[in-house]
């Protein structure tokens, strides 16, 4: 829940306290709340920091009293994590095939979606291998992972960037560049570029769902498939890892 119902009340000092005697009160709501400072300079910021947020407009939380954005700021939840459980909710109504597409295109997200100078980086084939067997098939998440890919799937929990960095237009942009390139590194199909777009968009919407972002950036992104993108080239077959069973059970 949101409220754009703020008050901010001058700063006050309370005789009463001597460790922390500066207050600040602010409401959200009609909800009353007060935060206790050592010194009038820390208050002086934190006020300031309400007021910022109320004069641009952020809405409030009047559960904590704090804007949105801070909140969503301090959400650990990785991309990798996310994507775990758009997977997971998906799962119950889609089809085999549907199920192998959208594992697929969070395969590609996902290994893209991590911290370049986080060490110990497996090779990419492995990192796949591990998202699209393991990391990312529900049917699967009970069973004891071989050691070589619970190793890369644990580097890529650390790895693994938060959800709110996507709110950045130019981190969008490169995830959806990456989504154009086969593994061989030549041009994708446009409807394989689409799908995996299609994916993305909608695991962001369902991140929009959960609050962790306040918007799809992939709107706020003026951004098309490369035009060489567009013909498709029968002769070559995209290849995945193959676990055939796994999806259909």
């Amino acid at each position: 829940m949101k409220s754009y119902e703020v008050q901010i009340w001058e700063i006050g000092k309370r005789a009463d306290r001597k460790a922390r005697p500066w207050r600040v009160r602010w409401a959200v709501s009609g909800r009353r709340f007060e935060e206790m400072f050592r010194t009038k300079a820390l208050a002086h910021s934190f006020r300031a920091e309400l007021v910022q947020a109320s004069n641009a407009g952020e809405p409030f939380d009047p559960a904590t009293g704090r804007p949105v954005s801070e909140a969503r700021t301090k959400n650990p939840t990785t991309w990798y994590a996310h994507s775990r459980a758009y997977v997971e909710m998906k799962w119950p109504r889609a089809a085999a095939k549907t199920r192998r597409s959208i594992v697929e295109a969070l395969t590609s997200i996902t290994v893209t979606l991590t911290r370049p100078t986080k060490r110990g980086r497996p090779d990419d084939a492995l990192l796949r291998e591990a998202l699209y067997l393991y990391g990312l098939n529900p049917r699967r998440w009970s069973e004891e992972i071989p050691a070589e890919h619970a190793a890369a799937l644990a580097w890529l929990e650390t790895a693994s960037l938060p959800v709110v960095e996507l709110d950045s237009p130019a981190l969008v942009r490169r995830v959806l560049d990456s989504l154009c390139v086969r593994l061989d590194g030549k041009l994708a199909a446009a409807s394989t570029v689409q799908r995996k777009r299609a994916t993305f968009y909608n695991a962001l919407g369902y991140a929009v769902e959960l609050e962790l972002i306040d918007s799809n950036p992939i709107d706020r992104v003026q951004w098309t498939a490369p035009e060489v993108a567009q013909s498709i080239d029968r002769r070559v077959v995209a290849t995945r890892p193959r676990s055939p069973r796994c999806w259909r059970r």
